[in-house]
């Protein structure tokens, strides 16, 4: 756990990882991780196409920040996030 700002953030285990090419040869990466209410701090394997990063738990979308190689997920819930992003391979 880490206080950045008076705000608590939690390092999160990822549950599960996938990254693969789809047909037409875009690598996606798509993740599982545990998540607590408040903010969450995940550590992305692959530097993500900024717009393309979707966080979900259940049905509902989380906001979340990108910011050098971390990502920040804001929940009110507990639970198992999915991760989905396009991965920047420039």
């Amino acid at each position: 756990m880490v206080n950045i700002l008076g705000i608590l953030v939690i390092a999160l285990q990822i549950l599960s990882m996938q990254i693969y090419i789809d047909p037409f040869g875009v690598a996606v990466v798509t993740m599982d991780v545990a998540i607590t209410q408040g903010v969450n701090e995940i550590q992305l394997p692959v530097q993500p196409l900024v717009e393309s990063i979707e966080v979900t738990v259940g049905n509902e979308s989380l906001a979340s920040v990108y910011s050098d190689g971390m990502l920040y997920v804001f929940s009110s819930v507990e639970g198992v996030a999915h991760i989905s992003y396009l991965a920047n391979i420039t």
